[in-house]
């Protein structure tokens, strides 16, 4: 059997090391909570920016009555914002531009699409591209009112 002495320095010495586990673990879990709400606050700010941009845009083409406000999609390279078009005369769509959130110029619109009222944005429903998309092939349809081609 061992000494009273050494029973009770076993348990400080177990006690110490569970704590400093317990201390490691809080410190990650503080560092880890820091971070996500950095991202998040970053991630509110680019989108009232990405507003700002559309609306911008579609007033200086003189135009900012014919869209409602945008829904912004934050992304790694690029954010999209598509919003409806109110009304008008056929086709009802959404218009989309998509922003460059990185590089020497960032918060610049590099280009854009259209897409129906309703349905995903996935390649086959886009159309009416331009910019980086129309270059990069990120576009497949034809708008949702074109007739197909007829055959020969």
């Amino acid at each position: 059997m061992g000494s009273l002495r050494s029973s009770l320095s076993r348990i400080v010495h177990s006690r110490r090391s569970r704590d400093a586990v317990l201390l490691a673990a809080a410190i990650l879990v503080t560092a880890a909570t820091v971070n996500a709400l950095a991202g998040q606050v970053t991630r509110l700010h680019r989108q009232a920016l990405d507003r700002r941009l559309f609306q911008a845009r579609v007033a200086a083409a003189g135009r900012a009555h014919e869209f409602d406000l945008p829904r912004v999609f934050a992304g790694v390279r690029v954010d999209r914002a598509c919003a409806p078009r109110r009304g008008g005369p056929p086709p009802a769509h959404r218009l989309c531009f998509v922003m460059r959130t990185q590089g020497p110029l960032f918060r610049r619109i590099v280009g854009g699409y259209r897409l129906p009222l309703r349905g995903t944005d996935v390649r086959r429903h886009r159309y009416g591209c331009f910019g980086v998309p129309a270059r990069t092939g990120r576009c497949g349809g034809a708008p949702p009112h074109a007739k197909p081609p007829r055959a020969a």
